[in-house]
C-alpha cells in the first residue's frame, strides 16, 4: 500500500467519523424536541460524551492502527527477504565469486594493486574463457525478487565479470566501461577474498 492509500483512507475515516458525529447531533436534537420539557441528567451527557468521541476516533484509531500493522508486516517481510537472499548467496554463489576472483583474475595481489594504481585502462590479461557464472545463470530469476543491497552487489558483480568474459585484455575496454569494473572489482575484492 503506498503512502497515498493510507493518506485517502484517514481522510475517508475522518469523513464518516463527522458523518456520524452529525448524525449523532441531528438524532439527539430530534429526541430532544419531543423531551422539550426534561432536563437530561448527568448520565444522559456522559453518554453524549462518550459516544460523541468514540463514533469521532473510533474509525481514526482502526485506520491508524491498521496502516502500523501494515507497516510493520512490511518491515519483517524485508527483513526475511534480506536473510534469504544473503542465504542464497552463501550457499550458491560465494565459491563461484571466490572462484573467478582469485583463479580468473589473480586474486588480491594481482588485480588489486594495478586498479589501485592505475586510472586508464592498460594492457593487463586474464582467462576471460575460465570465468564461471553457471551458478548465477541458474539462480538469477530467483534473487531478482529480492530487492536489496547484497543483491544488487552481486547482479553487478555478475555485470562485471560478464563484461571481463568479452575481452581477454583490461586494455580493450574503454574508458567508461574500465572505470565501472574497477569501481565494481575494488569494491567487492574485499568482501568476498580474505
Amino acid at each position: 500500500m503506498s503512502k497515498n492509500d493510507g493518506k485517502k483512507q484517514v481522510i475517508i475515516g475522518l469523513i464518516i467519523s463527522f458523518l456520524l458525529y452529525g448524525l449523532l447531533w441531528f438524532f439527539y436534537l430530534i429526541a430532544g424536541s419531543f423531551l422539550k420539557y426534561t432536563t437530561p441528567d448527568i448520565n444522559t451527557w456522559m453518554n453524549i460524551v462518550v459516544t460523541t468521541f468514540g463514533t469521532f476516533f473510533g474509525p481514526y484509531a482502526a485506520i491508524l492502527s491498521t496502516l502500523w500493522l501494515q507497516n510493520k508486516n512490511k518491515e519483517e517481510e524485508l527483513d526475511k527477504n534480506i536473510e534469504f537472499s544473503k542465504n542464497i548467496i552463501n550457499l550458491f554463489l560465494i565459491h563461484e565469486i571466490k572462484y573467478n576472483l582469485n583463479n580468473v583474475l589473480g586474486g588480491k595481489d594481482v588485480f588489486y594493486e594495478r586498479f589501485k594504481n592505475e586510472d586508464k585502462p592498460t594492457q593487463f590479461g586474464y582467462r576471460n574463457i575460465e570465468i564461471k557464472s553457471d551458478e548465477f545463470d541458474k539462480i538469477k530469476y530467483e534473487l531478482i525478487k529480492y530487492n536489496n543491497e547484497d543483491v544488487n552487489d552481486i547482479i553487478e558483480l555478475y555485470f562485471m565479470f560478464e563484461t571481463l568474459k568479452s575481452n581477454k585484455d583490461i586494455s580493450k575496454f574503454n574508458q567508461k566501461q574500465f572505470d565501472e569494473i574497477k569501481k565494481v572489482y575494488l569494491k567487492n575484492v574485499d568482501k568476498y577474498l580474505d
